[in-house]
């Protein structure tokens, strides 16, 4: 009997499979102790050869308790091996879970920049043109002839625009009438103001 038969016999006789990813050697010594421990009516019924390798694995151990450098008889043929060397089955293998299409959120794109409209210049501001009565016009040159434009005086009498208004008269020119009437320019402003002169 070759030694490739020790392991299968003992595996078929003890009745024992290799575990899922035992290794070989692990299965040599359990395969060994079971055998020790079957009676001794079960005993002669092994092989000579398979006692042999049971006895031997068993001293050997023994030793390496011990402290001994002793390596343990490899069992040929070992079922363990093959269960080893053999790919496993599909249907123990658990299929990868499929990564999710959506799992991973896209990055949003970035939002376009706004374009800042550019500011406009404001338009130039047009000088509003000037009332002919107003008294705060250009300012007249002192040739400039004053015309009255009303008959009487229109200022209430004892106000110093009273007395001024009397003392003007149709042709002065700017400088003779604040020369003769010897009061503050702004009331001949306020008379044109008030449309009651022109000064041209």
């Amino acid at each position: 009997m070759t030694s490739e038969t020790i392991g299968v016999e003992l595996q078929k006789k003890l009745k024992l499979n290799p575990c899922h990813g035992e290794t070989p050697s692990s299965f040599a010594r359990r395969l060994a102790t079971k055998a020790n421990e079957v009676p001794d009516g079960e005993w002669k019924k092994f092989s000579d050869e398979a006692q042999a390798w049971v006895n031997s694995y068993l001293e050997a151990e023994e030793k390496s308790k011990s402290g001994e450098e002793v390596d343990l008889p490899e069992l040929e043929g070992n079922p363990a091996s093959a269960a080893s060397a053999e790919p496993p089955e599909a249907a123990d293998e658990v299929p990868a879970k499929k990564a999710k299409a959506n799992s991973a959120k896209k990055p949003k794109a970035a939002a376009p920049a706004k374009e800042k409209p550019a500011k406009e210049k404001p338009a130039p501001k047009v000088a509003k043109e000037k009332k002919p009565s107003s008294g705060k016009g250009p300012r007249a040159s002192g040739s400039s002839v004053i015309s009255a434009l009303v008959k009487g005086n229109p200022y209430r009498s004892g106000t110093k625009a009273h007395a001024f208004f009397n003392g003007l008269k149709t042709g002065m020119t700017v400088s003779e009438a604040l020369a003769s009437t010897k009061v503050p320019g702004i009331y001949l402003w306020n008379a044109r103001r008030d449309g009651f002169v022109t000064i041209k």
